[in-house]
Formats: C-alpha cells, structure tokens, sequence
C-alpha cells in the first residue's frame, strides 16, 4: 500500500514541479521586476533576497525534477544533468541581466 501511493504521488509531484519551474517561478520574478519599474517595490536588500532566492528555487527545483521526478525536454525526451546544466547557465545569465537593468536604470 505505501508502496502505491508512493508510486501515485511521484506523478502529482512531476507535475507541481514542472509548474513551478516553467511557470510559477518565473511569473513571481516578472511581478517583483514590474514592482520595482513602478516602484511599488525599492530595489533594495529584503528585495534582492527574494528575486535570488526565487531565481535559485527554480534552478533547483528543475534539478530535482530531472534527478528524481523523470522530468522531460520539450520534445518529450528524458532531460538528462546536461540539460539542466545548460538551463542554469542560461538562467542565470538572464536572471543577472535583468537584475543589472533593475540596479542600473531603478
């Protein structure tokens, strides 16, 4: 039994990762980046925290789907640390881009 339901949850766990990175994640650092463009927000340290801390959650939790929950390409293929090698990098250079802009021009 626990077994089955181990083995039922792993897909719902799939699933809520695979949002979470691909969408969650990145909509809650487009809302921090509009606050601060309309200064709802100051681009200051409590503020930093939370974009980086976002920036990394989504990094780590794409790992977790490719490492434990058979997380996927977008062509359906098994995504291999390779893959999520290339995603962080190209994450983070466009995570520290923005996060430039926003120092630079807010």
């Amino acid at each position: 039994m626990n077994d089955q339901s181990r083995n039922e949850s792993a897909p719902s766990l799939g699933v809520l990762s695979r949002l979470y990175w691909m969408a969650i994640g990145p909509i809650a650092i487009i809302l921090i980046v509009l606050a601060i463009i309309m200064k709802s927000f100051k681009n200051n340290i409590p503020t930093s925290l939370i974009y980086w801390s976002l920036v990394l959650s989504i990094i780590l939790i794409r790992y977790l789907d490719i490492r434990y929950l058979k997380g996927e390409t977008a062509d359906g293929e098994p995504a291999t640390l390779n893959h999520w090698k290339k995603f962080s990098i190209m994450g983070l250079i466009t995570y520290c881009a923005i996060w430039l802009v926003l120092i630079f021009l807010f």
